[in-house]
């Protein structure tokens, strides 16, 4: 039996009584011997930094009891200044809350302040300040930042991980795109967002996502949401945990079992996960495959490495951009779902400069207005509000005070960008404050990412994921929140995640309009929602005259698709041929394209096909190719079709003859009674867009639902040629539902 199971000793005994006492006499006769001490030195100084009244022996750990420390920093120093210092427990603390002094003390003071002292959870979590982010200010430091900027987060490195940033808004894009189509429910941006991240960091670190992992050292193997809880969530978790040893380093031979092992388990976990990932990336670098990424620039070039070193330097980039860039997109999507107008402002500018095109980062620079937003959101809420404690190894001088060496010194980066002599209304989200003329935006303004020789290493690409996140889901959507959801603020812990994710819906919305004194206005409205909702396709969905001072209601729905072809055309290929039109000339074509499409044997047969396709039941599907097969040569237009009609007459030649009756077209299910008499429907317009070229499809209609399918090819190989009239079909192949119809006839008219 080991010694630690023969000696239970219940908690009640006189042993344990015994052993806090003696505890509790050392710290009061400690905190009085350190806080003489203090008072000894000071008439050699400047003058001391303002103290915030405290206790003995617990300094001011009662008044810490907000989980929002950045708070009570910030209101404190509304009372005490800029420049406090407070003590918890035996150790004393410095908090700053102004811009300038904290740049003095990042900057102009930082030899005094390039240590770290850090919390037992963090020791155990940094393996000993083995990560940049974390570790003292040396050699080991500058020789890990450098190979994590010249690998990964730099400007060079940046270009080269762009292919996985694309690929990475993409899926958040489509996922919304998806969700949107077939919930009724309101999305969980933190869940999308986040998940897309972490695949991100693991084709940055590793070369690739993982859907699973088979882990020896802990005889498991575990799904991809176990590995991101592992690697990312625990630490963070772990990371804000509070040993009250820290508070009394004296007394730290006095047992603290559960939390220790608390930590050490997430620890030993974490060591076991990364060892598996690399093992498994010495298999694939073994038979040869190459995926480029951190991990294989740190077996090459950083090989005096020690095991943990590798560890910590791969986990770091893991964990670091899997949390913080969201907080950021979180909130911002907060921010503009809370102010419709900032929302329709950054549409607006995202449409003068990108049109109908996905924004890119090249237009970055052309958005000073998303910039503004961005930087707003880091000074409103900082996703790191106080700055990772520093120690002052050597006495020196803030803000005019003297800082005796071993204080701690915290930068509270909410109450810097609090501070009203600094910004304007600093309570007020106002992009604007960013906007001024002939200003270029510093990134370190709001030192959301730190200051000086520290800065953090991801700043860039924080920047251009959260900035084409923002403008991507602005661009393809319109956010709104769920009843109720802006008065919901609650953060976490030491950080401003929110404690709730954002939910947001970006369905059906309703507003009231001025029908009767501003119909142009209305009309003008209308049309700006069917340009947003289709990316700039469809402008003018209503005329002019389709408002009047009897409109009472207008329904309109909208679906924009844009798909890529699983192997695009080589527009270097993409030639002039003869298109040849249904009297027999020719056209000389200069646009092309493929898709779903039936083409007849006779080059005037279109019409003929036509009738078959509406006459023979099940014609689709029994002509629509099962199998791909190679084709010799394959010819086909590109082209772009746009079209729209008031749907009325076809509508009732269709049957649907009641709703449009004055008379009888009592829409008394759908709105509440009114005083007008009977309320129809005057008006259904309908318009459409399809364009196709070597890139893909791009297709939007409003009041219909466009979906693209992929081409599926001919069952012998052959040559086609699509030089005659032709129709085409988008199709959704798991229903077999026909969502778009059309014919070319002359591919040069749109």
């Amino acid at each position: 039996m080991a010694l630690t199971d023969m000696l239970q000793i219940p908690p009640a005994t006189p042993i344990t009584v015994a052993i806090t006492t003696v505890a509790i006499a050392v710290a009061i006769f400690l905190y009085f011997k350190s806080h003489a001490s203090n008072h000894s030195r000071r008439s050699t100084h400047p003058p001391p930094v303002p103290e915030v009244p405290g206790v003995p022996v617990l300094g001011n750990l009662l008044q810490l009891k907000e989980k929002k420390p950045y708070m009570t920093f910030t209101r404190w120093a509304q009372t005490y200044g800029p420049i406090y210092s407070i003590r918890t427990g035996a150790t004393s603390m410095v908090v700053i809350s102004s811009n300038e002094i904290a740049k003095e003390a990042m900057v102009t003071r930082f030899s005094s302040i390039s240590t770290r002292n850090l919390s037992k959870a963090l020791t155990i979590l940094t393996a000993d300040k083995t990560m940049v982010a974390m570790s003292d200010y040396n050699d080991y430091h500058r020789t890990v930042k450098r190979h994590i900027l010249t690998a990964m987060l730099g400007p060079n490195a940046q270009r080269k991980q762009r292919v996985h940033r694309d690929f990475m808004i993409e899926n958040i894009s489509m996922q919304f795109h998806a969700f949107v189509a077939n919930s009724p429910k309101e999305v969980d941006l933190r869940k999308i967002f986040q998940s897309e991240l972490f695949g991100l960091a693991m084709k940055q670190a590793v070369g690739k996502d993982v859907e699973s992992l088979n882990v020896e050292d802990l005889g498991i193997t575990m799904k991809r949401d176990e590995i991101f809880q592992v690697l990312v969530v625990d630490p963070m978790m772990g990371a804000i945990e509070v040993d009250w040893r820290d508070f009394f380093p004296y007394l730290k031979w006095v047992p603290n079992k559960k939390f220790e092992n608390t930590i050490q388990q997430m620890s030993i976990r974490r060591k076991a996960v990364m060892k598996a990932l690399i093992k498994e990336h010495k298999k694939r670098i073994a038979s040869g495959e190459n995926l480029n990424s951190y991990i294989d620039y740190l077996l090459s070039e950083a090989q005096i490495f020690s095991d943990e070193q590798l560890i910590m330097s791969l986990w770091e980039p893991i964990i670091e951009s899997s949390d913080t860039t969201m907080v950021t997109t979180e909130w911002a999507m907060y921010e503009l779902a809370k102010n419709p107008k900032m929302q329709d402002r950054l549409y607006r500018d995202i449409q003068s400069v990108c049109g109908s095109n996905k924004i890119t980062e090249e237009n970055l620079s052309q958005l000073p207005y998303l910039s503004a937003i961005f930087h707003e959101t880091l000074r409103r809420h900082s996703p790191v509000p106080i700055i990772p404690l520093r120690h002052v190894h050597e006495d020196t001088v803030l803000g005019g005070y003297h800082v005796p060496a071993g204080t701690e010194l915290a930068v509270n980066i909410y109450g810097c960008n609090m501070e009203k002599n600094v910004w304007e209304n600093p309570e007020e989200y106002n992009p604007d404050r960013f906007m001024k003329e002939n200003e270029t935006i510093d990134m370190q303004r709001t030192m959301a990412f730190g200051g000086g020789k520290r800065v953090c290493a991801g700043s860039l690409q924080a920047m251009l994921i959260s900035c084409i996140g923002i403008g991507r889901m602005v661009q393809e959507f319109e956010w709104r929140f769920k009843d109720k959801a802006e008065e919901d603020i609650s953060t976490l812990g030491l950080t401003t995640q929110r404690l709730n994710p954002l939910h947001t819906v970006y369905k059906a919305t309703s507003k009231k309009v001025d029908f009767l004194n501003k119909p142009e206005e209305v009309v003008a409205e209308v049309n700006l929602w069917a340009e947003k909702q289709t990316s700039g396709l469809i402008k003018e969905i209503l005329p002019l005259d389709a408002v009047n001072i009897d409109t009472r209601l207008i329904f309109a729905n909208a679906v924009y698709f844009k798909g890529v072809w699983n192997e695009k055309f080589d527009p270097s290929k993409t030639k002039d041929y003869d298109f040849h039109l249904l009297d027999g000339s020719k056209g000389e074509d200069n646009r092309r394209f493929t898709m779903y499409f039936f083409l007849p044997d006779a080059k005037d047969g279109l019409q003929s096909l036509i009738q078959k396709m509406g006459s023979e039941s099940n014609f689709l599907e029994r002509h629509v190719p099962v199998r791909k097969i190679e084709v010799e040569q394959f010819l086909i237009p590109k082209f772009k079709i746009s079209f729209g009609f008031k749907a009325n007459d076809l509508l009732m030649e269709l049957g649907l003859v009641l709703p449009f009756d004055h008379i009888e077209g009592r829409l008394t299910e759908m709105l509440e009674p009114s005083n007008d008499g009977n309320l129809f429907v005057s008006g259904v317009y309908h318009e459409s867009f399809v364009e196709v070229n070597e890139e893909g499809t791009e297709a939007a209609a409003v009041t219909a639902v466009v979906i693209q399918a992929q081409c599926m090819m001919i069952e012998e190989k052959v040559d086609f040629v699509a030089d005659h009239p032709f129709m085409f079909v988008i199709r959704e192949d798991m229903s077999g539902v026909v969502l778009f119809m059309g014919q070319v006839v002359d591919p040069r008219v749109t």
